[in-house]
């Protein structure tokens, strides 16, 4: 959808996670004339929402979401703003969430952000909601083409960007996470489940000299109406702390939150920012999504096939057809710390280990490695290379329950 197609006499409603976004599409749709009503996720939401009225819910209120956008006569739904995976022990349900149980299941079944999302928008749909995104309702937070401020992309840093804007084409067809950092031609790191900061928290500066570029850009075939990319101050500040040299997006593809606060710190910190086009990223976007069925061993050995042109991986780890980690450069011991408590949508405080970690041929699994994946409540250990599982690494698996194997990797053929 694009600006234009958002009907004149539409009433929003707005579920609104965390930061800025919801509240800045808020007052583009009120300045436009429609009548707005948000209903704030407890938790979550964090902005005023001035002059808008306002809902608040748990997110086991299914029933009082969807009475709320009833009775304000909401036409459009907008789902935007930043969220934690919730913890399904702790939510307070209503009627609704007990009527809406078979329908949650098979969406948290679906396997992975993309088909969770999927499935949320087909929810809100068959309750008679139309849901567009966020540009739809206010486009001016998209970003541009072209670089914003004074500061521009280097040679070397468009170098960078276009092998980031190839990696996270690759990455997004095993939805995995929409940012990479890539500095002079080397990924240094991949965004995963931990989301865009806390990858940003791990890269370390390189000296005096700014070096190095943020990639962000939507997943091939992303529905743009749910979890589009953002930007925001705060990018900025990560990413200059981080040593970089600047953040490039999609053009039109990316949302920049808090846009003058935004150019402010760029100015202020050396920080390039630049929506870019790319042939790679529109020939990426047509390639076929990759199934998310299959064990998670599989996919974690499809995913370091598929990187090894541009990224020499020697771990992934998945859970539940979830990536919650790819390796590159920091070590596999360094990712089983990771991710450890990263918590995916709908998982419980359960006893049962899920998921796997893969390590590439020629990264030998340890006793240390069986340990780092039992405390991250990973089901087991796969190797890709042959006699690579130390004695020691058998016997901790054999005393911590922990499944060792080898897949055959001959079965797992990039797409």
């Amino acid at each position: 959808m694009i600006d234009g197609s958002f009907p004149a006499n539409a009433r929003l409603g707005i579920l609104a996670g965390g930061g800025s976004v919801p509240e800045e599409v808020a007052a583009a749709a009120a300045s436009r004339g429609h009548a707005v009503h948000v209903v704030a996720i407890d938790g979550e939401a964090d902005a005023r929402f001035p002059g808008v009225s306002v809902t608040n819910v748990d997110w086991g209120q299914i029933g009082r979401m969807l009475r709320a956008f009833r009775d304000s006569g909401t036409t459009h739904l907008v789902i935007v703003g930043r969220v934690s995976r919730p913890d399904l022990t702790r939510v307070k349900p209503d009627f609704g969430l007990v009527r809406a149980i078979p329908q949650i299941i098979r969406i948290m079944r679906s396997g992975g952000d993309d088909g969770v999302l999927r499935g949320v928008i087909r929810f809100f749909e068959g309750h008679g909601l139309n849901v567009v995104g966020p540009a739809d309702v206010a486009p001016g937070l998209v970003a541009g083409n072209g670089a914003l401020g004074e500061i521009e992309p280097s040679a070397t840093d468009r170098d960078d960007i276009e092998l980031g804007l190839k990696v996270v084409g690759v990455l997004g067809r095993f939805d995995v996470g929409q940012g990479v950092v890539v500095r002079s031609g080397t990924v240094v790191a991949i965004e995963g489940a931990e989301g865009t900061d806390r990858m940003l928290s791990r890269v370390t500066g390189n000296g005096t000299s700014r070096l190095g570029v943020l990639v962000k850009r939507p997943k091939p075939q992303q529905d743009m109406r749910v979890d589009m990319p953002a930007i925001g101050p705060d990018t900025v500040s990560n990413v200059a702390r981080a040593g970089l040299h600047g953040i490039a997006v999609l053009a039109g593809k990316v949302l920049l939150t808090q846009r003058d606060e935004l150019l402010r710190r760029a100015g202020e910190q050396k920080v390039f920012v630049a929506g870019v086009a790319s042939r790679e990223a529109s020939d990426s976007a047509s390639l076929p999504v990759t199934s998310t069925t299959g064990d998670d061993a599989a996919r974690g050995v499809a995913i370091i096939e598929e990187l090894r042109p541009y990224v020499d991986s020697r771990s992934v780890v998945v859970a539940g057809k979830y990536v919650l980690a790819v390796e590159t450069g920091e070590g596999t011991e360094a990712v089983l710390k990771r991710v450890a408590g990263l918590r995916q949508w709908g998982s419980q405080r359960i006893k049962r280990r899920v998921g796997h970690a893969v390590l590439a041929a020629g990264q030998p699994i340890e006793a240390v490695h069986v340990d780092l994946a039992a405390a991250a409540g990973l089901r087991g250990l796969a190797a890709m290379g042959a006699n690579q599982i130390s004695g020691a690494a058998r016997e901790r698996a054999r005393v911590l329950g922990v499944e060792l194997s080898q897949p055959d990797i001959r079965e797992v053929q990039p797409s």
